[in-house]
This record gives structure tokens, sequence and C-alpha cells, in this order.
């Protein structure tokens, strides 16, 4: 298996790598082979060869950069979308795929593979609980941003995160794999190929923790 972890030298803050850890130990758990690639701005990129797709967060002058770099890769990046290829995008770097990020008189183009556009509001920071319909348990985490989606058709579990296909995209710190591992063991689900090794994913640990961080949440 080949996970890619774009732009991880600019788009990596709120402990975003923490995401690629966690799936890199359980996926050796459960006897995965599993390589790890980190492609950055001017490196060759092939979608076809990626089992995941993982962006994290950055500030907004990395963000562009990292933007105007994906951008020869569009067509590349609609089709592995449309293959069913895994890609979880967290944070800020959601706004990358709409068509414009809008801050008053000023705009940033995005790589336009979705119809949403972001709009720049007052930052918000909150921690976060978030019901779905494919998950017993609610989302859990950490949102730090300054932008919102608007006329997102696709939404995953509000209007401010997005699914589409394997597309997978969310405002959502924390990092969410590790606070979640009901989601990590949905999105292992979905790349792992031999489904008999998801018996072997054992998340005690992270479910105690899980439980300690929503009683947390909760009691506020």
């Amino acid at each position: 298996m080949v996970i890619a972890h774009l732009y991880s030298d600019l788009l990596n803050l709120y402990g975003n790598d923490g995401n690629i850890k966690m799936l890199v130990r359980k996926l050796h758990q459960i006897g995965e082979k599993v390589e790890v690639v980190y492609p950055t701005v001017n490196d060759e990129m092939d979608f076809s060869k990626y089992d995941l797709v993982y962006i994290g967060s950055g500030i907004e002058e990395y963000q562009k950069i990292a933007i105007e770099d994906l951008k020869k890769y569009k067509d590349d990046i609609k089709k592995a979308i449309k293959n069913n290829k895994t890609f979880l995008i967290t944070g800020n770097a959601l706004d990358m795929f709409g068509k414009e990020l809008v801050n008053g008189n000023t705009t940033i183009k995005g790589l336009n593979i979705f119809d949403y556009n972001s709009k720049f509001v007052k930052r918000i920071r909150k921690d976060v609980v978030y019901e779905t319909d494919f998950l017993k348990k609610p989302i859990l985490g950490y949102e730090n941003h300054n932008y919102v989606l608007e006329n997102n058709e696709n939404p995953l579990w509000d209007n401010q995160s997005i699914r589409v296909n394997n597309f997978i995209g969310t405002y959502v710190e924390g990092p969410i794999l590790v606070r979640n591992p009901e989601f990590l063991k949905y999105l292992f689900n979905i790349i792992v190929k031999d489904k008999k090794k998801l018996d072997k994913l054992n998340l005690n640990l992270e479910e105690k923790a899980y439980k300690n961080f929503n009683k947390l949440l909760t009691e506020k």
C-alpha cells in the first residue's frame, strides 16, 4: 500500500502528521505493507499509484504555493476521484479543492475540482462533536480556520465537510484519525483490500482515549 502525504513540509499544522503515524502503525498491526511518500513542490506525482492521498492544514501563503503546484495535476486528481481513489483532506486544505477562496476584494483561485467556494470569516476556533449517519459514535475534534464552504453540494456530516466517492474532506483537525478510532476503522474498510486482515485491528487503547475525550467535551 502506498500513502502519499502531500506537502508535509508546508501543510502540517496542529499535529496533522499524527494521522499518517496512526495509519502506518495500525496498518503494520494488521500485517499490511506500507510505503509512505512525501511529494512536495516541483516533485513528480502519480496519483494512479497512491492508495491514499493525505493533505493537512497550513498558513495561507503555503496554501497558495500548494494550489499552484497541484494545478498541473488537476485532471489526474479528477480521474483518481472518479476511479474511487481515497483522499483524506483535513483543515484548511479543504479550501484548495473548490473554485475560489474569497476574502473581501481578494480572490485566490482554487483547483476547481468541486463547485463550492470558500468565504473568509472571523476565525473559528472550537472543539466539535459531529453526529454521522455512517458511524455509531460521533466525530470528535478541533477546528481552527478562517474560511467556510458555500454551495457545498456533497456534505458529509455537515455542510462544512465533503464526501465524493472516496474523497473525504473536513475542517476537523485533532488529528482526526487519532481521536476517532471508529472513523479510522471505517477508512480501513475502504483502503484495505484483504478484509480478513481487519480482524487483527486492535483499537482498545484508542477507544478508551476516545471515551475520555468525549467525556471532557460533553462536560464542558
